[in-house]
């Protein structure tokens, strides 16, 4: 598994700018100075230096807010300072009243999303494509996917009602065993 954030808005981060999360050190986010580089710098002034940090223990990531004057929330809910709240997939991170906002995406790049529902629900008229944050959009439902995901996805649609092999999605996308 490996985390990643995405960037949804943000100075200086463009919309679906996505920042891994490694597991082995505690991932600070908030404001840079002159004495203080974090993981991950917005340049609010409403973003503390250390607002955040997410780290990760026991097979899972957590987000503990660092005592932030303007707070921080997931999915809309306010988190108590220096108190670890487990992150899920798809979680919003706002900070600072939404000077910032992020999705927590918890990925493992070994494995692939089964796409066979998804694709089973796929009409041309019922579908939508967004290549900047890599999502679908199949009738009200939007899907988030990983780099590979989507890739694949576009591949697939892009030879709709063909047979593809699993020998042709790894020569399209340069895989060898």
């Amino acid at each position: 598994m490996n985390g990643m954030l995405i960037i949804r808005n943000g100075a200086p981060f463009y919309e679906g700018a996505s920042v891994p999360i490694p597991k082995d050190k505690a991932c600070i986010i908030g404001r840079s100075s002159e004495e203080w580089e974090p993981y991950l710098a917005f340049q609010s002034a409403y973003i503390s230096r250390k607002h955040f940090e997410v780290t990760y223990e026991s097979n899972a990531f957590f987000i503990t807010d660092l005592f932030s004057k303007h707070g921080t929330k997931v999915n809309g809910e306010e988190l108590q300072p220096g108190t670890p709240r487990f992150l899920k997939e798809q979680d919003v991170i706002t900070l600072a009243n939404e000077e910032a906002a992020l999705v927590f995406r918890n990925d493992d790049m070994d494995a692939t999303l089964d796409l066979g529902p998804l694709l089973k629900q796929i009409n041309k008229p019922f579908y939508t494509l967004d290549p900047i944050l890599q999502k679908v959009k199949v009738k009200e439902e939007t899907y988030i996917l990983s780099d590979k995901e989507y890739a694949c996805l576009a591949y697939l649609l892009e030879y709709n009602n063909q047979f593809v092999s699993k020998e042709a999605l790894k020569k399209a996308f340069g895989l060898n065993e």
